[in-house]
């Protein structure tokens, strides 16, 4: 934690501790679909964060709306201006990467992206190969008039920035979730890890399915991801989601080196399963570029 802080002296952000009762934090985790040996959360304290934090907020009775809510009014002089990017900040092709392999999962909005791209990972994990996840939309979160372009800019970046530091902890693997709205879009990802062969799958369903999915996604029956724009929405919106993001990826033509695969009637073991069986394979020619 001190170490944290230490580098933070500059520009200190303000420290929140969020935490919640034994049996609430257990029933969040089996809610994910966390393995048995993970729903039995630690006890233990480490007094010194504690005393490090600006705010402490307990979040058994909370909804993530009211927890948010709580933060802001606790820290009324927080977000600072932002500041201008560091002129020296380099350039997706600027940042090396280690070699290793990524797997890109990729799909329309309700598909289901993240619940296989997470059960490949656990797959990935059991093999005793070390490997990393991100998720494509948690690290491009952007004001909502940025376009498309700026997005993906933010995206590369962090994805640049970020894999070595998998990689020089020993990672060899990365499982990416994400949405490819351009199938252009993989030739960036690809140029900012240039040492990483990327194998991109993209899952598809019919649009009953997707409506389905969406509707379930919507009513909380599903992973709960962080910043979800479905939950709590009503259905006769995500019915409309659902049929105009199933209408887009039809139209769209992606390129050869992206694998489609279909998940209609399967359970997301299932797919990671498959996906599994040739996404790890040693890759016998160079990444497209």
């Amino acid at each position: 934690m001190q170490r944290l802080l230490d580098r933070f002296a500059a520009q200190p952000p303000a420290l929140v501790r969020l935490y919640a009762s034994p049996a609430e934090s257990e029933r969040r985790l089996r809610r994910r679909g966390a393995p048995p040996e993970l729903t039995r959360p630690s006890r233990s304290r480490d007094p010194h964060a504690a005393r490090a934090c600006d705010l402490t907020i307990d979040t058994t009775h909370l909804t993530i709306p009211e927890a948010a809510a709580r933060i802001r009014r606790a820290l009324p002089t927080w977000p600072p201006p932002a500041a201008p990017p560091p002129s020296h900040l380099a350039r997706p092709t600027d940042s090396p990467s280690g070699p290793g392999h990524a797997v890109l999962i990729c799909g329309p909005t309700p598909v289901g992206k993240s619940a296989v791209a997470w059960q490949l990972l656990m797959r990935s994990l059991a093999g005793n190969v070390p490997t990393a996840y991100l998720d494509l939309a948690q690290i491009g979160w952007l004001h909502p008039a940025a376009d498309h372009d700026a997005v993906l800019e933010l995206k590369t970046r962090n994805l640049a920035a970020m894999w070595p530091n998998f990689a020089r902890h020993g990672a060899r693997r990365l499982i990416i979730s994400g949405a490819l709205d351009d199938p252009r879009d993989l030739d960036r990802y690809q140029a900012a890890l240039p040492a990483v062969h990327i194998r991109a799958y993209h899952l598809t369903a019919t649009t009953t399915s997707l409506i389905h999915r969406a509707v379930l996604r919507g009513q909380g029956h599903a992973t709960e991801l962080p910043g979800d724009d479905l939950r709590d929405q009503p259905q006769e919106h995500l019915e409309q989601l659902a049929v105009a993001a199933s209408a887009k990826a039809a139209a769209t033509r992606y390129p050869a080196p992206v694998t489609s695969v279909s998940t209609d009637n399967r359970e997301p073991a299932e797919i990671a399963a498959d996906i599994a069986a040739t996404a790890f394979q040693p890759w016998r020619t160079k990444p497209c570029r």
